[in-house]
């Protein structure tokens, strides 16, 4: 189990751990789940909807949040959102596609550029993924699209990547082997049918007119389909399920491995990354901002208080016999704190605390 506390901050392992127990950390956390699925079966809009809500989920937790999926939703705005994503993911997808074609074309070291490109393509989904969160992030397209920000962030920290890949990959994985097992007793019991089927076919070709031909058609299908039709709708409904549980799954997992670039520390949506988040290792908790010095020599011990006042000289009365003075007390200043966090103004990061509407 993963408690509260494993959950904050940013660490290089346990993407599935932690993207699960935030997922399911709630009662009835398979409601937005399945929600999620029934969505898809609405044109457009209800796949741009789900869309939205799995990166505005990812764009929380890269601010820090540790909360489930909110359920209290606006669907123009999580339309909005989705369509955002939709539009970087795209566009990037456009522009591989090219480069796809042109590296084939290169004398000498087309063919090798050509599979190396072709390998590259098969983790493309979640390195689109970091487009369409940053765009989400500062609610903005040309925020998806700033290659050289992007390129920083990917080179940092590729293995975190494909890690959240290997995730996604798998989840895939098991979803087929299920389908395969739920399909397969329907599938193996249209065998002998369509033994005798084709050799009924094969002895009377001759002889079946195009009624003949019609009538069987339309057998054959009545029987697949009372056959394996229950099976069918039952794996594809478990699909459904699947794809919304891995899609926010995913997004949960790229939300952690955002953190580790301090996204409230970011600028306006041309600025480059903090040098500092760039440089730093940032693992678990914030590091205290006092880092001790390797070379200065540990301080002595002070003396005790007790001794120093046997030392000092008793004081004398004053010349009316009144108690000696003693000096006034100076009270040292409070420190003031100072917030350093961006504003949602003049194209800083959208800080979710401060947006109306989604997952508010």
């Amino acid at each position: 189990m993963t408690n509260k506390e494993e959950l904050l901050g940013f660490r290089r392992d346990r993407y599935f751990s932690r993207a699960f127990a935030m997922l399911t950390q709630e009662k009835g956390w398979w409601k937005p789940v399945v929600l999620c699925a029934l969505a898809y079966l609405v044109p457009i809009v209800g796949p741009l909807a789900v869309m939205g809500y799995g990166i505005e989920w990812s764009r929380r937790v890269s601010w820090g949040s540790t909360e489930a999926p909110s359920r209290q939703v606006k669907v123009g705005d999580l339309v909005a959102s989705g369509w955002r994503r939709f539009v970087v993911v795209f566009g990037w997808t456009i522009a591989a596609l090219i480069v796809g074609q042109i590296l084939p074309e290169i004398p000498l070291v087309g063919d090798f550029l050509g599979t190396v490109w072709g390998i590259v393509l098969i983790f493309v989904d979640v390195v689109l993924l970091v487009a369409a969160l940053r765009a989400t992030i500062y609610q903005s397209f040309k925020a998806g699209y700033r290659v050289k920000t992007l390129w920083a962030m990917i080179s940092k920290d590729p293995w975190g990547l494909m890690r959240i890949w290997l995730i996604e990959f798998v989840v895939s994985v098991i979803e087929k082997v299920i389908a395969l097992i739920v399909l397969l007793p329907s599938l193996l019991g249209t065998i002998p049918y369509l033994i005798r089927l084709f050799e009924y076919i094969d002895s009377y070709y001759y002889y079946i007119d195009d009624y003949g031909a019609m009538s069987i058609l339309f057998d054959a299908l009545g029987y697949l389909v009372g056959q394996i039709g229950g099976a069918v709708i039952a794996v594809l409904v478990l699909a459904l399920v699947v794809k919304s549980f891995s899609s926010l799954l995913t997004c949960c997992c790229m939300g952690l491995w955002m953190r580790q670039f301090d996204v409230p520390s970011w600028g306006r949506e041309e600025d480059p990354l903090p040098a500092d988040v760039l440089a730093a290792e940032k693992t678990g908790l914030p590091e205290s901002p006092v880092a001790p010095q390797e070379d200065e020599k540990p301080a002595a011990p002070a003396e005790p208080v007790a001794d120093a006042v046997e030392e000092a000289p008793a004081p004398e009365p004053d010349e009316n016999g009144g108690a000696p003075v003693e000096g006034d007390a100076v009270a040292a200043p409070e420190p003031t704190s100072g917030s350093d966090e961006p504003t949602d103004e003049g194209g800083l990061p959208v800080d979710p605390d401060g947006q109306e509407g989604l997952l508010g």
